[in-house]
Order: structure tokens, then sequence, then C-alpha cells
């Protein structure tokens, strides 16, 4: 019989999980400590962190949690590559992080203002782009390739259908399309320049 999650195994490989605290973030970090990954798990600090590293390395997993705030632009390179000293090159680089302003939620076409959308651009998808071309040209000195998987959404692809949202306090949400569609296009451009 045929072991197929030896196949899959990610053992001897390290990976990156930028947002890896977060709904979404958590189960990419499980999943990859899991199939054997020496994850590094990278997302802003609060109490969940050391439970969390402490619950993935209970089941003997090689988990890490190191504090690391993707939305600030001006230290991201340095403290990115400080991560690259530490935990070495990443063979798999996963961006599920979701940074946001505290209005986010008011950023419907009607209420969004020229300063959020800016900032929002910028802490999310610039953070996003401006990561995943550090971990990519990290991967290429290395000499070995990778793999760099960027969550996006398919509201980066197609318009939001309104009805979803009928009976909640959510609704359409401007720069969140932008951002997301921008990422789509981002990662399609970096497989296509990457290879």
């Amino acid at each position: 019989m045929i072991d197929y999650l030896k196949k899959f195994s990610l053992d001897h490989k390290t990976a990156y999980v930028v947002g890896g605290l977060g709904l979404i973030g958590r189960e990419v970090s499980t999943a990859f400590a899991s199939a054997g990954a020496k994850t590094i798990v990278l997302d802003l600090e609060n109490e969940q962190a050391a439970v969390f590293e402490e619950e993935i390395r209970r089941a003997g997993n090689k988990l890490f949690f190191r504090s690391f705030d993707c939305a600030d632009m001006d230290r991201l390179e340095k403290n990115f590559f400080a991560l690259l000293k530490k935990f070495g090159c990443p063979d798999i680089f996963i961006n599920c992080s979701y940074p946001r302003t505290e209005d986010w939620g008011r950023n419907s076409f009607q209420d969004v203002t020229l300063a959020s959308f800016r900032e929002n651009v910028d802490i999310q998808m610039n953070s996003y782009a401006w990561i995943a071309r550090l971990a990519a040209e990290a991967m290429v000195e290395r000499g070995q390739g990778g793999s760099s998987i960027q969550l996006g959404s398919i509201y980066g692809i197609v318009g939001q259908d309104l009805t979803v949202y009928e009976g909640t306090d959510m609704h359409e949400n401007m720069p969140y399309a932008a951002i997301k569609g921008g990422i789509t296009s981002l990662t399609r451009q970096m497989a296509s320049y990457y290879g």
C-alpha cells in the first residue's frame, strides 16, 4: 500500500507563515507543522502565541513563534533579514496576514476616506508585495528554489455578491477588493518572473 502522507511529508523543510495566528493562519501553521516542516509563525504578539506554540510542540512538531509586524514597513526588511539569519531561508513562504486600520469595517464606497484607503493599501498590499519579494529573492540567492503562497480572495477576481451580506452589519469594502486584486496580480507576476 502507498503511504500517501509520507509522499506529502515536509520533513527537512522550513515554512514561514506570516499572519500565522489568525483564523486561517493558525490552521495553515498547524497543517505545515503537522506535515513535518519547521514552521516559523510570524504575527503580532498576543496571549495566544505561547499557548499555540506549546500545543503544537507537545504534539511533537517543530513550531516557533516570533513577534512580527508586517505592517511596519520601515522595519520590514531589517526584521525579515533577522529571521533569515536565525531560522534560515524558507523553503515555503505563506502569507495570510491581514493588517488593517481601525476603521476597516467602515470602508464602503460611500464612507471610505482617501487617507484610510491609502493606509490600508500600504499596510496590506504593499507589505504583502515587499515581504514576498524579500522571501523570493532569498530563495533565489540560496539556489534551491522554493514555494510562495499568498492568500488573496475571490473578491480580488470578481465583484462582491452583496446578497451574501443581507441581514448582517457587513457590506462591500472598497480597499478590500483593490488590495486582494493587487495580491492576486502580484502573485501571478511573481510566478511568471521567478518561475
